[in-house]
């Protein structure tokens, strides 16, 4: 038996009314699909513009951390030098002899991060130095490197940064013991570092227009910054939250807003092997993600 024409005609009708109803919920489907994958696709690209930069700052602070290790070798091999021409020269050892910081003036050149070399006796004054009027009266028995080196004959001691006495200028002292005949506690001799050596040589490296480098003390007083800010050396930067993890894995990444300029970075820092200063370096986060 033939069907009605209505009936016939009524389930074409139906089959649009369906996909009338059936089209836009798909289209709206599809384009929260393809919203889903392009949020999805903007987020990975961003952890990987955000992962590619922690790279750069990792193998930066590595450079660094390696610059500084060699730069305190050298000092180092300085201070082992002149403390063992001390012992063997004892014609050397007399107050302010023109042969002593003649040596003291040729080592200083040999050191591209030191600013002066100078001997403390066992009473805290100073007898000999690199520079020509070092005041001679100024007491430095109160200095921790002095006191460092009555208890400690072979350590090399490395500082937080200090105000010169004579010059008024930050220094971070590297230091050694000076023993007497019998091996007693005979004075110390220091190489003064120079922050701002540090300072120039790290403008010379890119990080950007509102990148960072620092070298800090390992308790977080900062020693050196480029872009420079003078009124921070000296004092804990925040950063010191990271040497926390830096005793046990020698490096870390992270990301945080600086307290020096307020610019969100993302950090890499490293320990410098064998004494207690980090170095670390931060890309500017709005920088890094300025392409994506």
């Amino acid at each position: 038996m033939t069907p009605p024409a209505d009936a016939a005609n009524q389930r074409p009708r139906e089959r649009e009314r369906l996909l009338l109803y059936l089209i836009p919920g798909l289209a709206a489907l599809l384009v929260a699909t393809l919203f889903t994958l392009a949020a999805f696709n903007l987020a990975k690209a961003r952890q990987a513009n955000l992962h590619d930069a922690g790279r750069v700052t990792q193998n930066l602070a590595e450079v660094l951390d390696e610059q500084t290790a060699r730069a305190l070798q050298a000092v180092e091999m300085v201070l082992v030098n002149l403390a063992d021409t001390w012992a063997q020269v004892p014609a050397l050892r007399d107050s302010g002899n023109p042969e002593m910081r003649a040596l003291l003036k040729q080592k200083l050149a040999s050191l591209p991060y030191a600013r002066a070399v100078f001997i403390v006796d066992a009473g805290g004054v100073i007898t000999h130095h690199s520079d020509p009027h070092p005041a001679a009266t100024t007491h430095f028995s109160d200095r921790e490197y002095f006191s460092w080196h009555r208890t400690r004959p072979h350590s090399l001691y490395i500082g937080k940064p200090i105000v010169s006495r004579t010059t008024g200028a930050w220094f971070v002292a590297a230091s050694r013991r000076l023993p007497t005949a019998d091996g007693s506690f005979g004075g110390v001799i220091v190489v003064a570092l120079e922050p701002r050596a540090f300072q120039a040589f790290y403008r010379s490296i890119d990080v950007g227009r509102d990148g960072a480098i620092e070298l800090l003390h390992q308790d977080g007083e900062l020693i050196a910054r480029t872009p420079a800010a003078p009124t921070w050396v000296g004092m804990a930067t925040g950063s010191n939250l990271a040497p926390k993890d830096l005793a046990r894995s020698g490096s870390r990444t992270f990301r945080t807003v600086s307290p020096v300029d307020g610019e969100a970075r993302i950090y890499s820092a490293r320990q410098v092997a064998g004494v207690p200063l980090m170095v670390q370096v931060g890309l500017s986060e709005e920088e890094v993600l300025a392409g994506w």
